[in-house]
């Protein structure tokens, strides 16, 4: 089993680290838009209730996402990482949380169907998100990851505000739709 382990493990990095878009799914891509778009008219109704600046960051980032990805590649995130060297080599750059101990053990645990495999599913995921929003505030120590559970709307709102000071330059900027990619598509995939 674990000679199984061992090829299946590499079989489905190699597939992320050498950006085998066939791992997205049609339903994946479209749920990223849909989900691009609910962030986006989220940050609209906060704007427009006047508990975030139009200029916030995360809101402005959000949307040149959401106009490049819709203008330039038909609202399929597959044919922007495809077609955008920049996004492809820096997604790579996020799968090295796969060699980390932690994420083999909790692979290993789905893998072998053992214990509470949800929890462990649940587990991966978390960590890796994690250690995507961390390497973002390696870069740009402004950036403030999400509190755990952090979802709810005065939630979001806060953590808005809290990267307020964000950089939007070209670099930064596609740093932030890197691990928002990243996070969104990649992260959750535990098999």
């Amino acid at each position: 089993m674990n000679k199984l382990y061992i090829i299946f493990g590499f079989c489905f990095v190699s597939s992320l680290y050498n950006m085998d878009l066939n791992i997205i799914s049609d339903t994946e891509s479209n749920n990223f838009s849909t989900h691009l778009n609910m962030a986006v008219k989220f940050g609209e109704k906060v704007v427009q209730d006047g508990n975030l600046p139009s200029t916030n960051p995360m809101y402005v980032i959000l949307i040149k996402l959401q106009n490049t990805l819709s203008s330039c590649y038909n609202n399929d995130i597959r044919n922007m990482i495809r077609n955008n060297k920049n996004i492809s080599d820096n997604l790579k750059k996020y799968h090295d949380v796969e060699n980390n101990d932690l994420v083999k053990f909790g692979l290993a645990q789905v893998r072998n169907n053992v214990a509470n495999v949800n929890e462990a599913k649940q587990f991966v995921t978390r960590f890796r998100l994690l250690h995507a929003g961390l390497n973002l505030t390696a870069k740009y120590p402004m950036y403030s990851n999400p509190w755990i559970g952090e979802v709810q709307k005065e939630e979001r709102i806060n953590y808005m505000l809290r990267n307020g000071c964000y950089p939007t330059h070209e670099e930064a900027v596609k740093d932030y739709w890197v691990m928002f990619i990243y996070q969104l598509l990649f992260a959750p995939k535990v098999s």
